[in-house]
């Protein structure tokens, strides 16, 4: 992990290979509760997936969406809530905005998210 980290600073590895790196980094944060160092998700997280012209492959779409539950989940657990709350719902609109065109796709990984943001802001019945 600090590798990743470490690499992605430097600039010394392919962005793709970055990026996939990263993406499997998010996804086993999440499989496997690893939520007890806010800040080298943050680290992991930063700047990822915002340039404006990159290629979305499979595995980055899906990192993207495992962003937006750990944003969550983290939005539930620590001090920082405000910051956390704002990264899951920029996701949560980049899901709702794609399954616009691909609902089969993304449309549940929208409700999902959305579900999330609701049970954290006390809305049981809705999430």
């Amino acid at each position: 992990e600090k590798s990743i980290i470490a690499n992605a600073e430097k600039g010394n590895d392919h962005v793709s290979v970055i990026h996939c790196q990263k993406a499997h980094l998010l996804v086993r944060i999440f499989l496997f509760r690893r939520f007890d160092e806010p800040s080298v998700i943050d680290k992991v997280m930063s700047n990822l997936f915002s340039e404006k012209k990159m290629q979305l492959r499979t595995l980055v779409l899906f990192a993207i969406f495992f962003e937006g539950l750990i944003s969550f989940e983290l939005a539930r657990r620590i001090e920082g809530r405000v910051k956390w709350m704002a990264k899951g719902e920029v996701i949560l609109q980049k899901m709702k905005r794609w399954s616009e065109y691909c609902a089969w796709n993304f449309e549940n990984k929208a409700l999902l998210l959305s579900a999330e943001r609701k049970a954290i802001l006390g809305d049981f019945d809705e999430a």
